[in-house]
């Protein structure tokens, strides 16, 4: 009788151990979704982002949102909310390594262009000590627009 109880309780560690509440969805891709336009200058978009901290993980879905619509647009979503990217073109980002440098230092201005309206989900990596983070933003496009024309 002892022998079953231990396999027993071996069974349901392995079991618990398994299972982990906050996994990442298996519908998870890493990519920026475009939600909805506001038509105002702005849109909403679901982004995610990594980081040892649940902060660092929001901070880095918000780098990673402008980042997308600056370089690669935005593809996924509600087909009439796809966007296109601001910086058209190959090495946009090298040829102006210095500016963005600073714009996506962690207090950069990437900040006044995103919009943080609410976190949708948290979740653990497994094996690992990061977290990601599944955000919601308001993006200032036109703002982000303007700014991105003083470069040209």
């Amino acid at each position: 009788m002892k022998k079953v109880n231990l396999w027993g309780w071996i069974f349901l560690l392995l079991l618990g151990g398994c299972i982990s509440q906050g996994r990442l969805p298996s519908n998870h891709t890493g990519q920026t979704e475009c939600l909805g336009d506001l038509f105002d200058g702005h849109i909403r978009v679901r982004a995610w982002g990594a980081g040892l901290t649940k902060p660092d993980a929001i901070q880095m879905a918000q780098k990673n949102a402008v980042s997308d619509l600056l370089f690669e647009g935005i593809r996924r979503g509600n087909p009439g909310c796809q966007q296109p990217p601001l910086m058209p073109g190959p090495n946009a980002y090298e040829r102006h390594a210095a500016f963005f440098e600073h714009f996506f230092k962690d207090a950069g201005d990437y900040k006044k262009f995103t919009q943080v309206e609410k976190v949708t989900g948290f979740y653990r990596i497994a094996g690992s000590r990061q977290f990601v983070a599944r955000v919601q933003l308001r993006m200032d496009k036109r703002g982000l627009h303007r700014e991105m024309e003083r470069l040209k």
